[in-house]
């Protein structure tokens, strides 16, 4: 009867772990999905910075 309780126990404990290796992993991943997000609105708004510069160059050509 011992052996088999103290089984039933080593297993919910490993279940635990394993739900809440589960959670660590899932909010790591939304983490990177945010930073990769930062990245890119950082990167176009990189781009939309230096197309305005050569607009604003072509402009005063024109001028």
């Amino acid at each position: 009867m011992g052996i088999k309780d103290e089984s039933q126990n080593q297993a919910q404990e490993l279940k635990g772990k394993a739900q809440k290796a589960k959670q660590d992993a899932s909010q790591r991943s939304q983490q990177a999905k945010g930073k990769a997000q930062q990245g890119q609105e950082r990167a176009r708004q990189s781009g939309q910075d230096k197309l305005d510069d050569v607009r604003d160059e072509l402009d005063d050509w024109d001028a």
